[in-house]
């Protein structure tokens, strides 16, 4: 039987939980003083303990992975779990509202998976925060490694906050791409909660149905992570290797999902790089980006 995503499990997101509150609360800091701020605390440093062995078999078993891929490691993608408060950290330096951010996308680049039980040592910047348009831009850099192995793995998170109607851009033509479908994964209207239980992220826009209904979404959307943790293990089970896994979250996730049909294109191109997406039973694309075997640092 599956571990399950228990409610039990938030006694172990309280970390996660009060840095993202702490970086709601910093974000309502003036923007002229956080520039000021900002230089000092460009580069952020952090040790995160073990987390339990029942959360990583309760998150492992929710991505639809097999508990034996990862009886002594960590899926890169668990840094949804131990990474997201220095994330809202660094997030918050940007002179914005950090209720207006939407995250648009998620690298990970990594020569090894991470031990399970030992701590693990994170190194954050704030690389880019930039106007485009109508739109700011924030662009976060986290180091992940141990004490024994520093720099094992990045991961470079994008978010936006619109500051004004959107613009339309033309887009060039893309080159055609022959798709091979991988496989499906569907998403109930309760997941949102089960991945709060197992991460700590608590917006309510995937948690609260009563919240969730009165956005212009009109319910629940599963968290991008959660989107991306199961599309990777997906591509996973299909046999592909995975060293860097470059994901934009394309369109909302909205709950009850699926089944949503991941596929990859059938070549690579000249570094090694496939194409990958997610698509819905309609054809809507929710997950687009590429992955490749080794990383690319």
């Amino acid at each position: 039987m599956s571990p399950e995503a228990s409610p039990l499990l938030i006694r172990e997101q309280w970390p996660a939980i009060s840095g993202m509150t702490r970086g709601l609360l910093w974000s309502f800091v003036p923007a002229r003083l956080k520039s000021r701020l900002r230089d000092e605390q460009a580069v952020l440093e952090q040790t995160i303990e073990p987390a339990s062995r029942k959360l990583v078999d309760a998150y492992v078993a929710w991505t639809g992975a097999p508990a034996e891929r990862y009886a002594d490691t960590l899926p890169a993608h668990f840094f949804c779990h131990y990474g997201m408060n220095m994330v809202a950290s660094l997030t918050s330096l940007a002179p914005c509202n950090m209720l207006k951010v939407v995250n648009q996308g998620c690298r990970l680049r990594y020569s090894e998976e991470l031990p399970r039980d030992e701590p693990l040592r994170l190194r954050g910047q704030l690389v880019d925060c930039r106007q485009d348009g109508q739109r700011l831009r924030v662009h976060s850099r986290i180091e992940v490694g141990t004490a024994r192995h520093p720099g094992l793995m990045s991961v470079d998170t994008l978010a936006a906050v619109m500051r004004g109607p959107s613009q339309s851009r033309r887009k060039p033509a893309a080159a055609e791409t022959h798709w091979e479908e991988l496989g499906e994964w569907s998403a109930d209207r309760h997941d949102g909660q089960r991945f709060f239980f197992l991460t700590g992220d608590f917006n309510p826009i995937h948690t609260l149905w009563p919240v969730a209904r009165l956005s212009r979404f009109g319910g629940c959307i599963l968290h991008g992570f959660g989107t991306l943790a199961r599309s990777f293990e997906v591509i996973r089970d299909a046999g592909h290797a995975i060293g860097d896994f470059d994901a934009r979250f394309v369109k909302p996730n909205l709950l009850p999902s699926g089944p949503n049909t991941v596929a990859v294109g059938r070549t690579a191109d000249a570094e090694g790089y496939r194409p990958l997406r997610l698509t819905t039973p309609a054809g809507d694309v929710l997950l687009g980006g590429r992955f490749a075997a080794g990383d690319k640092r």
